[in-house]
């Protein structure tokens, strides 16, 4: 196949600013990305100039049937292709031409970094077991004290001796052994009891093997690593924006304000009602001013945009300022959709050429190659750039054991502390009081 030379054609290109897709410089040149690779390539291989255009939005359809901002100008053939990560959907597709996608995206959310459920609450003790399991251990110590009280009344009813049952009773008292066991500590009288205690006990310290070791490490892992309150699902952002938790934020003039609009879905028409559209994507992530707002107000902060811009964006700010969903599943995503090239009339006589290379671009792997050189990149952006890190915004690093993690507990330690010193002035008093009254 003869391949076709364009020498004396000059197109009208349509460019955005919208990494990882469209890289361009301080004079407004592409300089790289998916579809600014692409598209030094398509100006080399078919040896045409471009004139390149920059827009603001990507437009949407009037009641008329135009169109308006970048769609609106392949509309009216005063553009001939844009290279600006179009959505190839339905609409857009029934009045203006698209080559064949070159790249798959989904359209998610960003919030910032989610609170850390506090480790400073005195319910960070209760909290390992549930209330059935608190209320099953009460339930054994008492009814470790009824069998404690049945045997006792069973001794006296039997005429034994009354002194030396209580005596008995007080050695061996069921209630004071279990707390032993429960704390891991040993019990050197045991050995003295009798066959129905025995087996209680035995009984009774597999399962506390079990409620210390459960307990403790949940504790531990709860003080050293603290679970947070991150918003992973979209039911979960449904939830966060009926309670008024959060503020989402959405581009206006491209399909999502209108699909969300439109859409019969009840939760996209409940998220319809949180969404707050922003009027250039460029301050899709705002980032700075979102943590200084959500420092004072205390309300997290959503944005709705492709995968692969909020992962390049993430990157660059890095995960202590941008929180991302888990990718892999499907409940974190609103749409999974075609990015393609629009055309005008002008250029649909060629087409068929066009997407010919795009397909053979596509097999060969180089837009993969060029989404790593972006990543790449990004990864440049955040180590060179020092991004302000406000921690009184967001807790520290919390993969450090640090004095706070433990304050509860050094408060009970102390309270433990105090009420043993307590008893000891107390016991002293009594002894003494009781050494005058023998005395006299």
């Amino acid at each position: 196949m003869q391949r076709l030379n364009l020498a004396n054609h000059t197109f009208r290109v349509g460019v955005f600013q919208y990494p990882p897709y469209i890289r361009l410089n301080e004079h407004g040149q592409v300089v790289a990305g998916i579809e600014g690779h692409l598209l030094k390539i398509l100006e080399n291989y078919f040896n045409f100039t471009s004139i390149l255009i920059r827009f603001e939005n990507y437009g949407h359809k009037n009641h008329n049937g135009t169109w308006t901002g970048m769609i609106g100008e392949i509309f009216a053939n005063r553009m001939d292709i844009s290279f600006s990560s179009t959505a190839m959907i339905y609409e857009r597709y029934v009045d203006i031409d698209f080559l064949y996608p070159h790249w798959f995206d989904r359209y998610t959310y960003a919030t910032l970094p989610p609170d850390e459920l506090s480790v400073n609450n005195f319910d960070i003790f209760i909290r390992p077991f549930g209330m059935k399991v608190w209320f099953c251990i009460g339930l054994t110590f008492l009814l470790f004290t009824i069998f404690e009280r049945i045997k006792y009344l069973m001794a006296i009813t039997a005429n034994l001796n009354r002194f030396s049952n209580i005596k008995s009773s007080a050695n061996h008292h069921l209630v004071h052994i279990g707390i032993h066991l429960l704390f891991n500590q040993s019990y050197p009288n045991i050995n003295r009891m009798n066959l129905a205690k025995k087996l209680i006990f035995i009984i009774w310290a597999l399962c506390t093997v079990v409620l210390t070791n459960y307990y403790c490490s949940y504790l531990f892992s709860m003080i050293s690593v603290p679970p947070n309150m991150a918003i992973d699902t979209m039911d979960k952002l449904v939830d966060a924006c009926q309670s008024h938790q959060i503020n989402i934020f959405g581009p206006d003039h491209t399909f999502i304000s209108d699909s969300f609009g439109k859409s019969d879905d009840p939760l996209m028409k409940t998220m319809w009602k949180c969404l707050q559209l922003v009027d250039k994507i460029e301050n899709y992530l705002p980032i700075p001013m979102a943590m200084k707002n959500r420092k004072n107000n205390h309300k997290q902060l959503a944005m709705i945009s492709s995968v692969s811009r909020l992962i390049y964006a993430q990157i660059v700010l890095g995960t202590r300022s941008l929180y991302l969903p888990p990718l892999d599943k499907d409940a974190s995503y609103f749409y999974q959709l075609m990015i393609a090239l629009p055309i005008s009339q002008t250029l649909r006589p060629y087409r068929h050429e066009f997407r010919m290379i795009i397909e053979y671009l596509r097999g060969s792997g180089l837009y993969r190659y060029w989404w790593e050189q972006e990543i790449q990149y990004a990864q440049l952006l955040n180590r060179n750039e020092k991004i302000h890190y406000d921690k009184t915004v967001f807790d520290g690093d919390f993969s450090i054991l640090q004095i706070n993690h433990l304050e509860n507990v050094f408060l009970i330690y102390i309270a433990g502390i105090s009420i043993g010193l307590c008893s000891i002035i107390i016991e002293i008093f009594i002894q003494k009081r009781q050494q005058s009254n023998s005395v006299q």
